[in-house]
């Protein structure tokens, strides 16, 4: 194996790839150029997300995502970046929009 797939490997094999993901409340979403307008039907909140956060959030509206879906999903799409920055977004993305009641994370079973 190379370094890049021993790498995507150890990522993969992280126990939060386990989690399944799901738009916790109904959503709307609008791509505007690169951008994305998310709004929240529940609380009435507007969000303008770049393209990387509203594609995701949007492709979760659609369908629940393992976090390893999403993950595979990020590198076919924003290849130019590194594995780390890659994994890293999506855990910062994961822990936005948990905090913001948009997502629900459950563990699913082995």
């Amino acid at each position: 194996m190379d370094g890049i797939a021993l790498m995507m490997d150890e990522l993969l094999s992280d126990a939060k790839t386990n989690n399944i993901i799901a738009v916790k409340v109904k959503i709307s979403c609008i791509q505007l150029q690169g951008d994305y307008v998310i709004y929240d039907h529940l609380s009435g909140d507007t969000h303008l997300l770049d393209e990387m956060s509203g594609g995701l959030l949007c492709s979760l509206n659609t369908q629940t995502m393992s976090r390893d879906d999403l993950l595979k999903k990020l590198v076919k799409n924003f290849a130019d970046l590194s594995w780390l920055e890659i994994n890293n977004y999506l855990d910062v993305f994961i822990d936005r929009f948990v905090a913001l009641d948009l997502l629900n994370i459950t563990k699913q079973s082995a």
